[in-house]
């Protein structure tokens, strides 16, 4: 299987299957089982390229059509973008199942199906991308798909939430081409990689600069970070559940995907002058986050405000501007897109066994449904760091890299942010599944099997990382160390355009570091 293939699988295959199931739109049951199958077909897909590039130790990189930088159009695979196109296929496959059971027959006829795919792609191609214009395409991509599957619903507020979130996204666009024009007069070239090496010697030219604050901007409003956070929480809760997990697990690490890629290689030589400004909004964006999920008393509120707190961890720990910092973030991100989805899958079926959203209409729970309770709780305990679960080693990582980088007060504020996550977490619990129900409880049908599904394969995740999280860590490593290794202008673009064999040896000069064996002491 050659390389063009595996880097152009992920997204094809969705969009060709997405138009395939627009032939059907009047039979639910097609489209329901084609999501599923080609959900399940792009998670091959996406396993397929991370064999050889986590397994093996490889780049893989292709410029369609035989153009090289900076004309080409370029798809990079390396141990970051691999792994999040995994992860993001293996969620993606999750909630097809979990929508299969949920999903009514007029959503299906409203091409979901179609919509649904259409979105993946683009995330898909956002991390397989070497290119910021195409990187700028499969954001558009991702919002005209996300705004699509938001406005299939009736009710007016969902389609006024639905505007917003369009209007805010516009207003991101914007400031993502203006810094594209900025740059492409500047250094003529929008390649990672060549950019990189354009730029090395302008760190602090005025456009350079500008441009940056301007990419700073827009990948801050698709992160949901402070304070650029405003339109995430009234807007994930209005959609069906199986898509508030998929937005809330996936789209806002698009945007921090971006800021790792681009501030990491291509602008890294304006590490010491963002650095401070990251670390304060990343600090601002875990407490104002917090703070909003605890003032909330509806499930997918507190969960949509978690959100935006734990983006503030992701931002922390790249920040510190060090290789053991962005592995900290990018082993947070992966623990994060599990424990979020699985936390709105779970949301779903609370609602459906307690009728409700509202704490102070459920209760209960937990004599009633134990295995619901048993489910909601491995995501729950994860998310306020407890172990052994992943949570705790992501918290874990970050804050060691704090301390160790003296960044002690950053620290103290994450570790009493993650005390206030906790909180959070038990006033569901305790509103939920702990205290007695409110009213009667009638006898309900049993929870769909396909749903429970879903739920337990992610929970059962969350606890295999937290087991042995020697193994994220170390291809978290690989990825740090591949970002920064675009500090190398010649070396990143021979890389990027497939020029060099980027499974060799480091030390002959080659464009791939070693994956050092690291932290000997997890399992």
């Amino acid at each position: 299987m050659n390389d063009a293939f595996l880097l152009a699988a992920p997204v094809v295959l969705p969009i060709a299957a997405g138009l395939l199931l627009l032939t059907g739109r009047d039979r639910p049951g097609w489209q329901r089982g084609g999501l599923v199958a080609a959900t399940g077909a792009n998670l091959l897909a996406a396993a397929a390229l991370a064999a050889p590039v986590l397994g093996g130790g490889r780049v893989l990189a292709v410029a369609f059509g035989g153009w090289s930088a900076p004309v080409g159009i370029a798809f990079h695979a390396d141990a970051l973008s691999a792994t999040m196109v995994l992860v993001s296929a293996a969620v993606a496959f999750a909630g097809a199942v979990y929508a299969s059971a949920e999903i009514g027959r007029s959503l299906w006829r409203r091409r979901y199906a179609f919509f649904y795919l259409l979105l993946l792609a683009g995330i898909a191609g956002a991390f397989l991308t070497a290119d910021l214009f195409n990187l700028f395409v499969w954001f558009e991509t991702m919002l005209m798909s996300s705004f699509a599957m938001m406005a299939l619903g009736r009710r007016r507020r969902t389609r006024r939430e639905a505007t917003v979130y369009v209007a805010i996204n516009v207003v991101s666009s914007f400031f993502f081409l203006s810094a594209l024009g900025i740059l492409y007069g500047k250094a003529g070239s929008l390649n990672l990689a060549d950019l990189a090496g354009r730029l090395a010697a302008e760190g602090g030219d005025a456009l350079v600069l500008t441009s940056a604050a301007l990419l700073l901007l827009a990948f801050g409003i698709k992160a949901g970070a402070f304070p650029l956070f405003f339109w995430l929480p009234d807007s994930y809760p209005q959609t069906g559940y199986a898509t508030s997990a998929v937005f809330g697990g996936l789209l806002t690490k698009v945007g921090v995907y971006a800021i790792f890629r681009v501030f990491g290689g291509t602008f890294a030589a304006l590490g010491d002058t963002l650095g401070p400004v990251l670390l304060a909004a990343a600090a601002a964006t875990m407490v104002a986050g917090v703070l909003g999920a605890a003032s909330r008393h509806q499930v997918r509120e507190i969960l949509s405000w978690h959100i935006v707190s734990q983006i503030g961890y992701l931002l922390l720990g790249f920040a510190l501007f060090t290789e053991a910092g962005l592995a900290a973030a990018v082993f947070y991100t992966v623990h994060h897109i599990f424990v979020k989805a699985n936390l709105f899958f779970a949301a779903g079926l609370v609602a459906r066994a307690g009728g409700s959203e509202r704490l102070a209409s459920l209760g209960g729970l937990l004599r009633e449904r134990p295995l619901l309770a048993l489910l909601f709780a491995v995501p729950a305990l994860s998310l306020g760091g407890i172990p052994p679960l992943s949570g705790f080693f992501a918290k874990f990582f970050v804050v060691r890299e704090c301390f160790r980088s003296g960044e002690w007060v950053w620290a103290a504020v994450a570790l009493a942010v993650g005390v206030l996550t906790l909180f959070s977490m038990t006033k569901i619990w305790a509103e939920a599944f702990w205290k007695n129900p409110v009213r009667p409880s009638p006898r309900r049908a049993p929870l769909p099997p396909a749903q429970l599904g879903a739920v337990l394969a992610l929970g059962l995740v969350t606890v295999w990382i937290g087991l042995a999280p020697g193994a994220l860590h170390r291809i978290s490593l690989a990825a740090a160390e591949q970002v920064y290794a675009q500090r190398q202008p010649d070396r990143a673009l021979a890389e990027s355009s497939g020029d060099l064999a980027s499974d060799q040896d480091a030390d002959d000069g080659k464009v791939l570091p070693r994956i050092r064996a690291v932290s000997p002491e997890l399992p």
